[in-house]
């Protein structure tokens, strides 16, 4: 994992986690879902994006390492998948410079 030294986040969106057990029964409504092997959950980007005056507290978040880059996995071609550690949450993230 790299450390992210500087980011614009531009745009966040939420996601959508799908439990393996429930996986089976909902597969149909979400295909575009992405498995993550380590926490053993699908994703799917959600519609939701996250609040303009939130960005600037996930930057820093990004940058303080709190919120890891999960370079494994990509929900949507622009957009890099995020894990707050803190939080258990996951986050799709359009940023755009990192160095």
């Amino acid at each position: 994992m790299k450390k992210v030294t500087s980011a614009t986040v531009e745009i966040a969106r939420y996601v959508t986690e799908i439990d393996q057990t429930q996986w089976p029964f909902v597969k149909n409504e979400f295909p575009e879902a992405v498995y993550d092997e380590t926490r053993k959950k699908y994703l799917s980007l959600n519609e939701d994006f996250f609040d303009s005056s939130d960005l600037g507290k996930l930057e820093n978040e990004i940058l303080n390492g709190e919120v890891v880059h999960l370079e494994n996995i990509c929900l949507a071609p622009d957009y890099c998948c995020y894990y707050n550690e803190k939080t258990k949450e996951y986050i799709a993230v359009l940023i755009s410079n990192r160095e």
